[in-house]
């Protein structure tokens, strides 16, 4: 009955569908998670452009706007700061330099939560609820 190796090919793939299963799952949730992340990576990016297309000079006080509905969520979950630098030192972004160029500076952030397939193996960070939390950022040199 030893030597009888019958059924042996079905007992290994017993043992080891769990193993791909888990492993499909995982790499379906981790590419879930960065597929998201893009997402909000290009509705920055949008954004941006179409600020440059107008070419006149605004406070870019919109862009958050514009982000959030590229991003399908909510303007509460889009940040933006807005800077000036001069001779390398930060500055409000109403101030000029006096002495040498003012550099004026655009940063965005966004944020979006998603159900994982499997919440105790996800990849991200979590809130209360168990949902993966997933953001982007941008910054932009306006002037």
């Amino acid at each position: 009955m030893l030597r009888d190796r019958r059924g042996t090919s079905l007992v290994e793939f017993a043992i080891c569908l769990p193993v791909l299963v888990v492993f499909v799952a995982a790499v379906a949730d981790f590419g879930k998670g960065l597929s998201s992340k893009y997402e909000l990576q290009q509705s920055l990016n949008r954004a941006f452009e179409m600020s440059q297309v107008d070419g006149s000079a605004n406070d870019y006080s919109e862009l958050s706007a514009e982000v959030a509905s590229a991003a399908n969520v909510p303007l509460a979950n889009v940040t933006s700061q807005q800077w000036s630098e001069c001779n390398g030192k930060v500055q409000a972004w109403e101030d000029d330099c006096s002495s040498g160029t003012t550099s004026r500076f655009v940063r965005l952030t966004v944020k979006r939560t998603y159900k994982p397939f499997f919440p105790a193996m996800s990849f991200f960070d979590k809130n209360s609820a168990g949902e993966a939390v997933i953001g982007a950022h941008a910054s932009l040199q306006v002037r």
